[in-house]
């Protein structure tokens, strides 16, 4: 994403867009998927060795997610589906 404002968010309507586009290309990949868990896969990931307190935190980081670092983890997922 081009031309982010100092927090590294969407400011455009092209670059809103251009994030959607990039969840929306991911979720019909995966039809059988509920868009809400597939945000939900796409950004609260968790080691199962991590004890709950910090597994608690990964709950709660989709609402502090920049734009940018969630462009980052949809290359990621789009990665492994395509891997």
């Amino acid at each position: 994403m081009e031309n982010l404002n100092d927090k590294k968010r969407a400011v455009t309507v092209e670059q809103k867009r251009a994030l959607l586009e990039q969840i929306f290309n991911i979720w019909v990949k995966c039809p059988e998927v509920r868009l809400g868990q597939l945000i939900y896969n796409i950004t609260c990931k968790k080691d199962s060795t991590e004890p709950l307190q910090e597994a608690e935190r990964y709950h709660i980081r989709i609402f502090y997610l920049e734009d940018v670092e969630l462009e980052s983890l949809l290359e990621e997922f789009r990665g492994i589906l395509n891997g």
